[in-house]
């Protein structure tokens, strides 16, 4: 999962940390929680790296989150204000089984399936007015609404294992069950 996000002025909110806990916390947790929902499977283990470039540290800048998971599928998550500003923001590509899918700024996804060729779908963009509905639907009819407090706790317990193996230099084991039983 590839995002280029837009710099941000000095001083912005989300890169202060009391306040935005910085692009990893206050946006990065999306792109982890669509990973684990993607796969359906727990983060086991994070390795997280920040550029050292000014102005690119683990709070505003570049980062590579790097993440097995409990069936043992890897998650590569780079985030980067580097690039040139009409790269699109979002691209994500999965590769399983003789199949590869890439979803480009989740107005296209293009399937290549062995050796057929690629075929290219217009997607109608990332899903809000349906996850909204949902939600609606989930309030009327009492039933449990996704993403969920569970699925906000593990991205959020994730991301803060990935800044902190940023600060280490060292892999970072999750444990589920501080999400789970949260």
């Amino acid at each position: 999962y590839r995002v280029r996000g837009d710099a941000l002025p000095d001083g912005h909110w989300l890169d202060d940390p009391e306040r935005g806990g910085g692009r990893l916390l206050g946006e990065g947790v999306h792109f982890l929680d669509w990973m684990a929902w993607l796969l359906d499977a727990e983060p086991a283990r994070v390795h997280a790296t920040g550029s050292d470039a000014p102005g690119s540290d683990a709070l505003g800048g570049t980062v590579q989150v790097l993440t097995e998971f409990a069936d043992g599928s890897l998650g590569t998550l780079v985030y980067t204000t580097s690039g040139a500003p009409g790269t699109p923001k979002e691209r994500v590509e999965v590769l399983a089984d003789g199949l590869t899918a890439v979803v480009n700024d989740f107005a296209s996804v293009t399937l290549i399936s062995g050796t057929s060729r690629a075929k290219t779908v217009r997607a109608s963009g990332k899903g809000h007015a349906e996850q909204l509905a949902a939600f609606a639907s989930a309030l009327r009819t009492g039933e449990s609404a996704a993403p969920n407090a569970i699925d906000g706790a593990r991205a959020t317990v994730w991301a803060v294992a990935a800044l902190e193996s940023i600060r280490t230099r060292q892999p970072k084991d999750l444990d589920p069950a501080i999400w789970l039983n949260a």
